[in-house]
Formats: C-alpha cells, sequence, structure tokens
C-alpha cells in the first residue's frame, strides 16, 4: 500500500475510530501505525487483533487493537491498552498517538509528538530535586 493510497480514518472517541477500508486493508494500516510507534507483539492470522507497544519517553504502553469490518467497506477499530502508572496517563496517552498515526499515515512528514519525559530532561530534574533537598538540608543544618 503506497502512502497517497492511506485509507481515510474517522475518530468516533479516543479508543475507537473507524476505518474507510476492509478489514484486511485496515489490519495493515493499524499494524504499520503500531510499527511506527514501538512494536507489534502478535498479529493474529485472522486478521481480528493485533497486539503490541506503544512508546514514547520511558514509558511503553501494551495495547491490543480489535478490528471488526461493520459495514462492507468499513472497520470498527478498538484500542484497549494498559499502562504501570497509578492515573493511566500512559494509556491514555498511548491511544491518543495511535490514533494521531492511524489519522497521518498518508502524511510522510508526520511526526508524532514526543510524549512524556525524555531522558536527558528526567536526568535533570533529579539533579535539581537532589540540589534543592541538599539547600534545604544546609539551612536547616542536618548532614
Amino acid at each position: 500500500m503506497t502512502t497517497m493510497n492511506k485509507p481515510r480514518v474517522r475518530r468516533i472517541s479516543d479508543t475507537e475510530v473507524v476505518i474507510e477500508a476492509p478489514r484486511t486493508v485496515a489490519f495493515e494500516h493499524v499494524a504499520e501505525a503500531i510499527q511506527k510507534l514501538g512494536t507489534l507483539k502478535q498479529r493474529d492470522p485472522n486478521e481480528t487483533f493485533i497486539d503490541g507497544r506503544i512508546r514514547y519517553g520511558l514509558q511503553s504502553v501494551a495495547m491490543r487493537v480489535s478490528l471488526v469490518e461493520r459495514d462492507s467497506g468499513q472497520t470498527t477499530v478498538v484500542m484497549q491498552d494498559s499502562s504501570q502508572d497509578a492515573l493511566g496517563m500512559g494509556a491514555k496517552n498511548a491511544s491518543k498517538r495511535l490514533v494521531q498515526m492511524l489519522e497521518n499515515l498518508d502524511n510522510p512528514g508526520f511526526k508524532p509528538d514526543r510524549l512524556g519525559v525524555h531522558p536527558l530532561a528526567l536526568v535533570g530534574v533529579v539533579i535539581g530535586l537532589g540540589f534543592v533537598i541538599w539547600l534545604i538540608m544546609e539551612k536547616l543544618g542536618i548532614r
């Protein structure tokens, strides 16, 4: 499938889209999007689901994408994801990134936002926090 022939994607919710293509075409479209954002773990031979991981920053979120061809030439895609963080923000961000990638696979210049903390930014925050704690301990005379 060339970049110019990508099917149209219509967003239904944060975790559901409709791809205007038969399930076999939609399946390859979703697989390509996941590969651009992370790794494919399992492809169902019946083309009804894909398991993968979406990466960004220091986080990696497990995701299962289910595909159902409801009408001829229209496939509903539902994303189920889980992350290890307490608020589930990683899962929400992973779904958002996958939907954005699906909507923009036909745009060769599209690059998804680097959601999450960049590793060097995290190092800077940890060093800064350590410095602030050290200053507070010096002011209080704690050693």
